[in-house]
């Protein structure tokens, strides 16, 4: 029994390594860790916030791999959605950005004012569908 737990501990892992190794290539890749440092000012913790990353996608595939049975209150789960969904959106519009996606839509579409708007709503976007998909699915009990 300690041998299946060890080997699906030692698979978790891996998988966690090498996934937050990919992970961890597309955002470095698209800056987003770099700009979020340069908005604000915190160069000098770029390390650090790269490590959170690669540790919070390792911890993911771990907890993903066993299923704890956590529950968290609602005040605690409302605003931690809501930053990943800024997160992701952010991350998607880098990635966007890096593709030069953005810059091809502009000017298939012409848009010559509101770019700005258009990015924050799609940041607030993802993060209320987040924060929607999460509470709907405590609502149901799952």
């Amino acid at each position: 029994m300690w041998i299946k737990a060890a080997l699906l501990i030692l698979f978790a892992l891996g998988g966690g390594a090498a996934t937050a190794g990919g992970y961890f290539a597309i955002i470095a890749t698209v800056g987003v860790i770099t700009r979020f440092a340069q908005y604000t000012h915190t160069a000098g913790k770029i390390r650090f916030y790269e490590l959170m990353i690669i540790c919070g996608a390792a911890l993911g595939n771990v907890a993903f791999v066993f299923m704890p049975p956590v529950s968290f209150p609602a005040w605690l789960i409302v605003p931690a959605v809501l930053f990943m969904g800024v997160f992701t959106g952010c991350f998607l519009v880098s990635l966007a950005e890096a593709l030069k996606g953005i810059p091809i839509f502009v000017r298939r579409v012409k848009l010559t004012v509101g770019l700005c708007c258009i990015i924050v709503f799609f940041a607030l976007g993802k993060g209320l569908g987040g924060l929607f998909y999460f509470l709907a699915n405590l609502a149901s009990g799952g």
